[in-house]
Parts: C-alpha cells; structure tokens; sequence
C-alpha cells in the first residue's frame, strides 16, 4: 500500500498563500503596474477504484497554479500582460 505524502513546499495555510500573493503583487509594482490581479490555486486529487475486493486503480495528482494580470498605464495608453506558473519559489514568483 502506498502512502500519500503531500508536497511541503505547498502552500496550504492561508497565511502562507497570503504571502505568495502579496509577493507576486509587489514584483508588479516594482515593475511599474499601475494596476494588477492574482488568482493563486492549489489542490489535491485522490482516485481509488475497487473491483470486487482488490484495488484495481490509484491516481493521486497535486496541482498548483499562480496566475497575475498587470495592466500599465503609459504614453501609448493601458498595456495588459496575463502569465502564469506553477513554481511558487521566492524566486520565481519576485
């Protein structure tokens, strides 16, 4: 039988994910939004299917995701990039 063994490098507590998304916020000011959104995603998947008495399948999946919009207001008008990533390292997300 395995045994599930989450990721600790995820974010599970709000005051953590709180954190990621304040530093995502920041880097977008830092480099010169003037406005910007962050949608932060975690979750956790486990499918077991039995045939009879035996197990007959097992899926687990871990997901993440880190998406932000900045929009820049400039002489040529508003300008609008959307990225995303799944790495929520310091230095991935700064």
């Amino acid at each position: 039988m395995s045994h599930f063994s989450p990721d600790p490098s995820r974010t599970k507590t709000p005051a953590a994910m709180e954190t990621v998304v304040s530093r995502a916020l920041e880097a977008a000011r830092r480099a010169g939004a003037s406005q910007a959104d962050v949608l932060l995603a975690e979750g956790d998947d486990r499918e077991v299917r039995v045939r009879g008495d035996e197990i007959d399948f097992v899926k687990q999946a871990q997901e993440r995701s880190l998406g932000i919009r900045v929009l820049v207001d400039g002489g040529e008008g508003r300008k609008t990039s959307i990225v995303s990533t799944s790495d929520l390292a310091p230095g991935a997300v700064d």
